[in-house]
């Protein structure tokens, strides 16, 4: 405290410096527009993000080793597939459907046209405890997958 002897600190200040011993609130830089980029190879829409982070040696996110992609920046999506599944590749091996699949083929449907996601039977479907075999290659709704 005494380089601070006969200060005034605002209550924000204060906190800071009783929590971390210093008034430097440890806020990264904000990233350049020229910056705003994901860098990892893979990722699909690098330049379309609604953040994007810069990854430290400090980063701690998700209980993760971030060691390796210190210095990178990622997009949202990459940055939250990394913090929740210690990888930046995409464990979602469903496949993506063109527009004009997207309807549900079940007869049931109230809605066929209308789902935020539809999902195509494969025999690697698994869900429920159901057996999909007899809907195989057959594109259900969200609703009545």
């Amino acid at each position: 405290w005494s380089a601070l002897e006969g200060s005034v600190l605002c209550r924000s200040c204060y906190v800071r410096f009783m929590k971390r011993g210093t008034l430097e609130d440890g806020r990264k830089p904000p990233l350049t527009d020229d910056e705003k980029r994901c860098t990892w190879e893979g990722c699909v829409k690098p330049e379309q993000s609604r953040e994007f982070i810069r990854i430290t040696k400090e980063t701690k996110a998700g209980q993760q080793d971030w060691a390796a992609l210190a210095g990178n920046v990622l997009c949202h999506a990459c940055y939250m597939r990394y913090r929740n599944h210690g990888s930046l590749e995409d464990t979602n091996k469903a496949p993506h459907l063109a527009e004009g699949d997207r309807r549900c083929v079940y007869e049931g449907c109230s809605r066929p046209d209308e789902s935020r996601e539809f999902h195509l039977v494969t025999k690697e479907t698994k869900g429920g405890g159901q057996d999909w075999t007899s809907l195989q290659g057959r594109v259900l709704c969200d609703a009545c997958f």
